[in-house]
């Protein structure tokens, strides 16, 4: 292991580099590298922390092409033209196996030239040593990027400067070598850190979420009064970072911190990570901390009544499981392990032998979207809307198959094959022969629930919550569908080869990219053919099968908004007019109040494992394409924060999330309004968005956002 530096050493002049969520830097099969001061133009090493486990294989060094040149202030600058920097990277040396590939979070913090650029777009990349490109380093392939933080900060000789923190996530598949990372800089700005992380790993992480920040220094000290909590207010979407100080430390004898929070209706916390905790004095086997679903907070150890639970704090981790699984004192009130509901929640952190030093991470969520399978039995049918009991998608199967019902393929049989009129099938190709042939298609109905959050402007995160279909082959054949999610009983034997993590993705809710959403999936089949379709019952399963389509506002769906799109089935199947399908046989069959519509197709795939004695096998391909809606919605109403100006320039800021979309009005009278095309929106921190209107705006000018989602 090399370690030049411990971690975090200093800040530095980054404000707001985020250490991995998904990893630890320092454990294993990761590489952190972190440099503020630079001494030269070249080989630079890593003077705030250079960790690799296990060790790496050359000296990680940092470094700038002409015409930077090293600034007094041991940063990079050029004053005649742009300039590159890169940072050759040598991975760990872990066999991991070459299914692996590196997942890379590069963040910068530089100052903004006098036109008010950084790290020029699109000139972030990852290649090899030599400089050979490396498939998911190209920038186009960036999982993400995003300002992490702009604003004034000190330097300069004004004494403060705008300084500009970015950062960039990739995925390297199938690779775990060296790397290089490097990037364009735009004269005049100055790069002042640069924090590189990886990790060896199968397939993606989340990507990371950027804090919203609560340092105690806002409130001078946190309250020590159980009954007279600090208040932070409500926390909204987000993850919350929350820093305090407490203990005795020789010098400050603050025995213990108590801080309350409100989490709105809608919403609930899915995740407390401890991210920091730094001791200064013996703390034994830990701080004392403890959460009650109340205003109030018993203080006393150990009585103290009304507890959720309790438990000493000692290393990072995620302390709602932990907190699930057993109280140090009592017993825990959050069993099962899950997130806890909307309410008023106040903590309590008590250390008497040391001072502590900690981080913690609250993530409040919008609860899951409850989405349904869509389905047209007799009980629906109309004479211009026929009912779908019978029908499958195909009349020529096992040689063909368009995937979808009420197009001109149909096979008609008898209502007890499909006796819900059901629209989504999973598409059983028992031989393993490929193509679009099936020889047997059970029909689909149940729900699934799907966690949308606002992460990065790449995209919303999308968790799989939930999932259980029940599959009806025939009239005697079920073919019922379960998710496996972290911790269920199919995870827990090797034989089923799932293990329940991620079941995640992304959806890019914009029209401009024509409303895809993708996400991977652990699942399991429960199967009759073996006289128990239990949903414990697991005959076949399926590791993290990709599923991709898209997720549309049921509003989009007009004719004129779908000539502005390129939608498609996402396997091509259907050789028709797609949008037209969804117009005439889709749309008319939604329910009046739906928001969404939720397309999605499985390629064919092998189970990872089957029970012996049934019709398929792991030589077997299994498809599937889901058609559902919810009739909930993703996106709040804005609200509107603020409008200053400067330089004659209006600045709106409101509330919102980065991946939506939203549309800007103006008017002068409140009553014509004029929608403004292509509003460019920055996103200063996080929850909060900002539009510069026009130098000649008016003199009288009111404003307005909407959500393009409702």
């Amino acid at each position: 292991m090399i370690c030049l530096h411990p971690l975090s050493v200093r800040a530095g002049d980054a404000f707001r580099f985020i250490a991995p969520q998904f990893w630890a830097a320092g454990g294993s099969n990761t590489t952190y590298q972190e440099w503020d001061h630079f001494t030269g133009t070249s080989s630079n090493v890593p003077d705030v922390g250079w960790v690799s486990v296990p060790a790496a294989g050359g000296d990680t060094r940092l470094s700038a092409l002409p015409p930077a040149a090293l600034a007094g202030s041991g940063n990079f600058y050029a004053f005649m033209g742009d300039y590159v920097f890169r940072a050759d990277v040598y991975n760990n040396t872990g066999t991991t196996g070459s299914l692996f590939g590196t997942h890379v979070i590069v963040q910068t913090a530089a100052t903004l030239s006098d036109v008010g650029g950084t790290v020029l777009p699109g000139s972030m990349q990852i290649v090899d040593l030599s400089g050979a490109p490396l498939t998911g380093g190209e920038a186009s392939s960036a999982l993400r990027y995003d300002v992490v933080y702009s604003g004034l900060v000190p330097g300069g000789p004004a004494g403060e400067i705008l300084q500009r923190e970015e950062i960039w996530e990739f995925f390297l598949p199938s690779y775990v070598g060296d790397f290089r990372v490097q990037a364009t800089l735009q004269k005049h700005s100055s790069l002042r850190q640069v924090r590189i992380d990886t990790h060896q790993v199968l397939r993606a992480h989340p990507l990371v979420r950027i804090p919203l920040l609560h340092p105690e220094s806002n409130f001078g000290d946190f309250s020590n009064d159980g009954n007279a909590p600090s208040s932070l207010g409500e926390l909204g979407a987000g993850f919350h970072q929350i820093s305090l100080h407490f203990g005795d430390d020789g010098e400050n004898n603050d025995d213990s911190d108590v801080l309350s929070f409100e989490v709105p209706p809608g919403y609930e916390i899915i995740s407390i990570k401890l991210l920091e905790y730094a001791v200064d004095g013996d703390s034994g086997s830990g701080s004392f901390f403890a959460i009650a679903d109340a205003p109030t907070i018993g203080t006393t150890i150990p009585t103290a009544t009304n507890h959720l639970s309790n438990q000493l704090l000692s290393s990072p981790g995620e302390l709602l499981e932990s907190l699930a699984a057993g109280a140090f004192y009592g017993a825990s009130r959050i069993v099962p392990y899950q997130p806890l509901p909307a309410g008023t929640y106040t903590l309590f952190f008590s250390e008497t032998s040391a001072g502590v030093d900690l981080k913690l991470g609250v993530t409040v969520s919008r609860l899951p979207l409850e989405f349904q399978l869509l389905a047209w039995g007799d009980g629906s049918a109309t004479t211009g809307l026929p009912s779908a009991a019978g029908l499958k998608p195909s009349a020529t199967m096992p040689t063909a198959g368009d995937w979808l019902i009420f197009t001109d393929d149909d096979q008609a049989l008898p209502a007890a094959n499909n006796p819900a009129g059901a629209l989504s099938h999973n598409l059983v190709d028992i031989t393993g022969a490929g193509g679009a042939g099936f020889n047997m298609a059970p029909s689909l109905t149940g729900s699934l629930s799907l966690r949308i959050e606002p992460i990065s402007r790449a995209g919303l995160a999308v968790t799989v919550e939930e999932l259980a279909y029940a599959g009806q082959a025939n009239a005697v054949q079920a073919m019922n569908q379960f998710l496996v999610s972290r911790g269920d009983a199919a995870t827990t034997n090797a034989a089923f080869q799932v293990d329940g993590e991620r079941n995640s993705g992304r959806w890019e809710a914009h029209a401009t990219n024509n409303w895809a959403i993708q996400f991977a999936l652990d699942f399991y089949f429960a199967t009759n053919a073996d006289g128990v379709p239990d949903a414990d019952d697991v005959d076949a399963t399926f590791s993290d099968v990709p599923h991709s389509g898209f997720l549309i506002p049921v509003s989009q769906l007009t004719s004129t908004n779908l000539a502005t799109l390129n939608l498609d089935d996402p396997l091509g199947f259907y050789t028709g007019d797609f949008e037209a399908y969804l117009l005439e046989q889709i749309k008319p069959r939604l329910p009046t109040n739906a928001t969404y519509l939720l397309i999605t197709q499985m390629g064919k795939s092998h189970p990872s494992y089957t029970e012996a004695g049934l019709p398929i096998t792991t030589n077997s391909l299994v498809g599937n394409t889901t058609i559902a809606y919810t009739t909930q919605t993703v996106a709040d109403a804005p609200e509107m924060l603020s409008v200053s100006v400067e330089n004659a320039q209006p600045a709106v800021r409101f509330s919102g999330n980065v991946g939506l979309d939203y549309i800007v009005q103006r008017s002068e009278d409140l009553v014509a309004w004029e929608t403004v095309l292509d509003p460019a929106l920055s996103h200063p921190v996080p929850g909060e968005v900002e539009w510069l209107a026009p130098v000649d705006s008016a003199e009288q000018q009111f404003y307005r956002m909407l959500p393009v989602s409702p």
